[in-house]
């Protein structure tokens, strides 16, 4: 079984990283932009600009700045949206790096071809409505499908087949994806790390008590994911604070599962 080590960067992380910093980038630029207003209100040198330029900036003045909560509802979706998509190409690095392995039907692991089989016939069943946030070519799925039969010289596994997980928020799927290539993740071995401990704010508290404490903020995440996508962002789960904790807490994870290569 395959555990966390040292290993080069990965898409699926450069990808993550990149939606992080922007958040980060965004979310100061626009709290920059109120403070910068604030400042100017009493200096700006009237007598010197038109009455277009005078005209312009008096509305602006007057324009009320809004509740922030759409704003950081639209944050948090993004942020909890993004880190799906990273486990699902987290997934498609798994799998790409066995089909690059060229193994013959012998040499692969009988519960990924059960499950690459299982997983390819349902996205088969949903060819009128496929997925979103995959591509879908059902020729390439019945080819690949085709590998997969006995006696087979090489298998290709479907990586967006694979891929294509349900709850993957809630990490009890991804451990199960993750099983069938090799990798051995657990709430217990995420809790282990010490990024982990220092993301959640317990960096003293033992491998149980962490693991139970990531899963209730990982419950959270859902949860308050869930009313927001449902209310039109009107859902008033996430302060400014919860939004920074829950990054920090992705943000461990995604370094801590990229590490199981």
């Amino acid at each position: 079984m395959a555990t966390a080590a040292t290993s080069a960067i990965h898409t699926s992380k450069v990808m993550f990283d990149d939606l992080l910093e922007n958040h980060s980038a965004w979310w100061e630029w626009i709290q920059g932009a109120i403070e910068f207003e604030s400042t100017m209100k009493s200096n700006i040198p009237w007598m010197q600009l038109d009455n277009s330029q005078r005209g312009m900036i008096k509305s602006r003045f007057e324009t009320k700045v809004p509740p922030n909560r759409l704003l950081l509802n639209s944050f948090y979706i993004t942020l909890i949206a993004g880190f799906e998509e990273f486990l699902r190409q987290v997934i498609k690095e798994w799998a790409s790096e066995t089909n690059k392995k060229r193994l013959p039907h012998g040499k692969v692991n009988e519960s990924l071809l059960r499950t690459n089989i299982r997983e390819s016939a349902r996205l088969l069943k949903r060819l009128d409505t496929p997925p979103d946030y995959i591509r879908f070519n059902e020729s390439e799925i019945c080819r690949k499908l085709g590998t997969c039969s006995s006696g087979s010289d090489i298998v290709e596994l479907d990586d967006d087949a694979l891929s294509d997980v349900d709850g993957l928020l809630k990490l009890e799927n991804f451990f199960k994806r993750a099983e069938i290539f090799g990798r051995s993740i657990t709430w217990d071995a995420l809790a282990r790390d010490q990024r982990i401990k220092e993301a959640l704010g317990i960096q003293k508290a033992n491998t149980r008590a962490t693991a139970t404490a990531l899963q209730d903020e990982i419950c959270d995440m859902s949860k308050f994911r869930n009313r927001i996508a449902h209310t039109g962002g009107h859902a008033a789960d996430v302060s400014d604070a919860t939004a920074l904790t829950h990054k920090k807490i992705l943000a461990a994870l995604s370094d801590v599962i990229s590490a199981y290569r």
